[in-house]
């Protein structure tokens, strides 16, 4: 079968150049960045990014998205919602998410309107539709589109279009917010988020790259590529990962046998409509 990458790929440039000038919803993740980037050489000086910046996003991603943004040549502006604040929000309710992107995309859709830029446009890409994500109904609301799921873009497609563009991004792990890591009705608190950016920080520092730590009270839950248990089980490693996470406060270090998954946390949702535990 013939790649069918380069026509999504006009499509999708296609789209943008419909626009004539576009905002896009930055996080600094290969979805983004490769939209950013071919937005910008579609419309010139006719896209900008921004950014939102909350105890959500680890800091890593904050300088990695602005580094992104100036490599690419892009003006890229910062907006800072409160949504520690909303009350409904750090409850942690199963439309949380809703909740988030909800504040996140007004932020954005105010500085864009700000900086005389009427359509915005986020990273949705068409495996993002496969979990359960009440956020996408936020964007939806806001009118905010997602070019990259127009034109058919999966995460492979992308991957290989940015790493042909030589975006750096093209590799980079995905990432989701911090607040995936805590499980539904569990109080969100910044003292827990700033916990599991440590945590996993640590995991990174020692090479294990595509991971997640899910905390369950005094529990850490690690989350990571099967493939990579022996690295995490050797002893030296297996001793210094315990030491850490037991220095920043947890009580009992897991590893996950079934490894990392995606949206491993919604699974509680469809088995209390099954009625299991």
């Amino acid at each position: 079968m013939a790649d069918d990458l380069p026509r999504k790929i006009d499509v999708l440039r296609n789209l943008i150049k419909a626009e004539r000038a576009m905002a896009i919803a930055f996080s600094g993740g290969v979805d983004s960045t490769l939209l950013l980037a071919v937005a910008k050489e579609v419309l010139g000086d006719q896209v900008l990014a921004i950014t939102a910046h909350t105890p959500l996003m680890p800091e890593s991603e904050r300088r990695f998205a602005a580094q992104t943004a100036a490599t690419l040549n892009v003006p890229q502006y910062i907006v800072y919602p409160d949504i520690m604040a909303n009350a409904e929000l750090v409850a942690n309710p199963p439309h949380r998410c809703y909740i988030c992107k909800k504040l996140v995309f007004t932020a954005i859709k105010e500085t864009a309107a700000a900086k005389g830029f009427q359509m915005i446009a986020h990273g949705l890409n068409a495996d993002d539709l496969t979990d359960y994500r009440p956020g996408l109904k936020a964007a939806d609301e806001l009118g905010v589109v997602a070019p990259l799921l127009t034109a058919g873009l999966g995460k492979k497609d992308i991957r290989k279009e940015a790493r042909a563009m030589g975006l750096s991004a093209w590799d980079r792990p995905a990432m989701s917010c911090l607040a995936s890591r805590i499980p539904y009705q569990t109080p969100i608190t910044s003292s827990a988020l700033e916990l599991i950016e440590k945590a996993e920080a640590a995991l990174h520092a020692f090479g294990i790259a595509h991971c997640r730590v899910r905390v369950h009270g005094a529990v850490a839950r690690i989350e990571m590529d099967p493939r990579e248990f022996d690295l995490l089980m050797s002893t030296n490693a297996r001793q210094h990962i315990v030491t850490h996470l037991r220095g920043l406060g947890f009580a009992h270090v897991a590893l996950d046998l079934e490894g990392y998954t995606t949206g491993r946390m919604n699974r509680a949702l469809s088995d209390n409509a099954n009625g299991s535990v």
